[in-house]
């Protein structure tokens, strides 16, 4: 979709988007009750995908942030995930580095 597609070229400025096929005001938390979501409806459909996609799946990928959190802030910190990823920088803002590798699960 042109939100993908858009997320991808700036993922500095996107963090998510909304289908254009939605129907307007479908994400009015007025009407959330009616259409039977609520604030983690969007959290347990993507546990729920992961899960589907493979046992452990969504449990190895909290595992990896983990793993990735400890790693940034260890005595190495942005050079080891330089390193790690094949980044062409060091990350320079750790949470923000974070808060991407999270959000492009």
């Amino acid at each position: 979709t042109l939100t993908t597609l858009f997320r991808l070229k700036y993922p500095h400025i996107v963090v998510g988007g909304l289908a254009a096929s939605a129907p307007v005001g479908y994400y009015d938390p007025q009407a959330w009750r009616e259409r039977g979501v609520d604030e983690y409806t969007w959290f347990r459909t993507v546990q729920r995908v992961y899960a589907e996609a493979r046992p452990r799946c969504y449990e190895d990928l909290v595992h990896a942030v983990s793993i990735a959190n400890k790693t940034v802030r260890g005595t190495r910190g942005p050079q080891a995930v330089q390193s790690i990823f094949s980044l062409c920088y060091p990350p320079v803002d750790v949470e923000a580095w974070l808060f991407w590798l999270t959000e492009a699960l």
